[in-house]
């Protein structure tokens, strides 16, 4: 029986599995909104089955270049939509919503630990995959959600906030060394600080002259 791969391999047009991708995971999602189904459980059902049963994907090395793009561009506008202003007034509620996902994260770490006897590094990696929410899933459905504005803005900065935490202590356990782990937190704050002052000073500077060319 002739598999997908087969048949675009037959055909000599792989370029146009990229155009399927595109469509599978930018048009039915919308289309399955009809139906009831969130336009990102629809992208991850449908992105599943691209990696898992289409293997015309298995190997390709531009795919991982357009999720890479495609994370960077999410915490880019994600970071635009912060208003610090906000965050300041709120940092009391948010600091106790860090502790409370940092105390969770710490005992699902021990619990796994406890359970399947995994080094601590491992068990600490598992336990953020499972509580750290997904920022994108949950920028795409928040305007449907039927929530305010100002419930929006909460849970878009308690998102940010969580995946945050969940980068910070990401680094924390892949390090190897004291060393390396400083170095780690050094650069994250040195673009958390460097990097909106950036884009402020390209936005001054060269958008007005250049009209449109913010996205680029």
């Amino acid at each position: 029986m002739m598999s997908v791969q087969d048949i675009f391999h037959y055909l000599e047009v792989h370029d146009l599995s990229y155009v399927v991708l595109i469509i599978m995971l930018f048009i039915l999602p919308r289309i399955f909104m009809r139906f009831g189904l969130p336009i990102s459980l629809g992208a991850f059902i449908l992105g599943f089955c691209s990696a898992n049963y289409f293997f015309i994907y298995a190997n390709d090395k531009i795919i991982p270049i357009f999720a890479t793009l495609g994370i960077s561009s999410l915490f880019l506008y994600a970071g635009l939509d912060v208003d610090f202003k906000d965050l300041g007034k709120n940092a009391r509620l948010l600091i106790e919503h860090i502790c409370v996902k940092a105390i969770l994260t710490a005992g699902l770490t021990f619990g796994v630990q406890y359970l399947f006897e995994f080094p601590l590094a491992v068990c600490a990696l598992i336990s953020l995959a499972l509580l750290t929410p997904s920022t994108g899933f949950i920028f795409d459905n928040l305007s449907s959600s039927g929530l305010s504005e100002e419930q929006m803005t909460w849970v878009k900065n308690k998102a940010i906030a969580a995946e945050i935490l969940a980068l910070m202590l990401m680094l924390f356990f892949q390090s190897k060394s004291p060393t390396q782990t400083v170095i780690s937190f050094s650069i994250i704050l040195g673009l958390l600080l460097l990097l909106p002052l950036f884009f402020h000073w390209v936005a001054k500077r060269n958008v007005i002259k250049s009209p449109s060319s913010d996205f680029s």
